[in-house]
């Protein structure tokens, strides 16, 4: 029977191999999620994008209407052991998600006069400098390093680590769609 510590150790990488460990590396060339919006639906198609945000649970951090700018605060997202969280779109986010400490964040821009929507969703991981894990997590310490407090550099860290195109086509097709669901007559 094999001991508790290779038992964990299998687990673990079995975890690793369906998460992929290493996030895809991000590619300058990928095209642009995108929504269209109608001539003359702009204030719904940007009410709706307001609203598919809510839905997901994200925090609006910039609403400008003018500037065609929206943006969401940091989603902290805990993967399978949060079922109710919408962002995650496969089971490899589910476990990414649980193995790390990873959050969300989305911008969407308004552009060509109003009648596309650009969706960007980035993937931010935490890092902690100088952080000593322990075999017991309760005595996992962290390292203090007056040099690089002396220059201003935090201790806790977000890494865009990678796109999330799977959540923004997801967002601009719910965007479509409630634009869509809006009558003309309701616009007025």
């Amino acid at each position: 029977m094999p001991s508790r510590r290779a038992a964990l150790s299998l687990i673990t990488l079995a975890l690793c191999t369906l998460a992929g460990c290493q996030a895809a590396p991000h590619s300058q060339s990928q095209p642009d999620i995108t929504f269209a919006i109608a001539p003359g639906d702009y204030d719904t198609a940007f009410n709706a994008t307001r609203d598919v945000l809510r839905d997901y649970r994200f925090t609006l951090d910039r609403v400008d209407a003018q500037a065609g700018v929206i943006t969401t605060t940091l989603q902290p997202a805990a993967g399978l052991i949060a079922p109710w969280e919408r962002a995650q779109s496969t089971a490899g986010d589910e476990f990414e998600d649980l193995l790390n400490q990873q959050s969300r964040r989305v911008r969407i821009d308004f552009i060509e006069s109003n009648t596309k929507g650009v969706v960007t969703v980035a993937v931010e991981r935490t890092h902690t400098a100088h952080l000593r894990p322990a075999q017991i997590v309760g005595l996992t310490t962290q390292a203090y390093d007056p040099q690089a407090e002396a220059k201003g550099q935090p201790a806790v860290y977000n890494v865009v680590i990678r796109r999330d195109d799977d959540l923004a086509r997801r967002l601009a097709s719910e965007i479509t769609r409630a634009t869509a669901r809006v009558q003309p007559s309701d616009n007025k």
